[in-house]
């Protein structure tokens, strides 16, 4: 195997240690937040580029996940993080933010250390497009004129730049000469699924208040509205909605049109001839659609 198991956890222990080791303001309680993190950005990255990708880079990407974590629960009011209380219940919201702030500098730092020229700009477009995707998300919850067009370049924008610049970083530390922009546009679409997943496992939850009770349309809601106009569905009571998504199998659906996109977007992968462990690890993130 190209990145044996034992490497691959080795190295995100690395990652784990040196997120901690930077941000000497942690306390204890904020360490083991940055430590829950599933860690699947960075761990594609490592599978992608065989080990190669230096810890530095890892660390910037992990560290820039928990900033947009740490500023989406302010911003959303959310009480429950990664199964624990959120940040700002914990700290208040001045103290998350300003955290989100700290990671998000010593990312910075990280990258700034890099020679690479196109490092540092891919990963300046992910910042940019981090702020972009939540000011548009901000501006647009509680309309019902939003298209499933529009949500998905949300989606990317939050979510999928992230996942295009992780693997971006592996394919580049393994010196293949693939686009960059064709690699960062298919790792985006590996993002923008994982968020539909998400906003499916959201929908389910009864233990943290939903998106859509924070006004945002979220990807089943698009799936519903296939049977039902926005606007009617948006003004139904909680008790009908969860009726009309059992009657009409909206989560089953959902998770047919994830799998439908996913087995496309696995097929475009195999064309770059990425190492197996690759598939098996998205596999196992997608695990639930089937």
């Amino acid at each position: 195997m190209n990145c044996n198991h034992i490497e691959l956890n080795n190295k995100i222990d690395e990652v784990k240690n040196i997120m901690i080791k930077t941000c000497p303001l942690l306390c204890e309680n904020d360490g083991e937040i940055l430590k829950k993190g599933k860690f699947y950005r960075s761990k594609l990255a490592l599978i992608i580029g065989e080990n190669k990708i230096p810890v530095s880079i890892l660390a910037a990407i992990e560290l820039t996940h928990s900033a947009s974590l740490f500023h989406d629960d302010v911003i959303d009011e959310e009480i429950n993080r990664r199964g624990d209380i959120s940040p700002n219940i914990l700290y208040g919201n001045k103290r998350a933010v300003l955290l989100g702030d700290y990671f998000l500098s010593q990312a910075v730092r990280f990258i700034n250390e890099r020679e690479e020229k196109i490092i540092r700009m891919i990963y300046s477009d992910v910042l940019i497009d981090l702020a972009w995707g939540e000011l548009v998300h901000q501006s647009i919850q509680n309309q019902g004129d939003l298209s499933f067009e529009k949500y998905k370049e949300i989606v990317v924008k939050k979510t999928g730049s992230l996942f295009g610049f992780a693997g971006f970083c592996g394919m580049f530390f393994l010196n293949q000469g693939h686009s960059p922009e064709k690699i960062v546009s298919l790792f985006n679409k590996v993002g923008m699924l994982y968020q539909f997943l998400d906003d499916c496992i959201d929908y389910l939850s009864k233990l943290e208040k939903s998106d859509e009770e924070n006004g945002y349309i979220t990807f089943p809601i698009f799936i519903a509205v296939k049977e039902m106009n926005l606007n009617i569905f948006l003004g139904l009571s909680q008790k009908e909605k969860e009726a009309f998504f059992n009657h009409h199998q909206i989560l089953e659906k959902s998770y047919l049109y994830i799998r439908k996109e996913y087995e496309s977007l696995v097929n475009e992968l195999k064309f770059y001839h990425f190492n197996p462990e690759l598939f098996e690890a998205l596999n196992e993130i997608f695990k639930r659609i089937y």
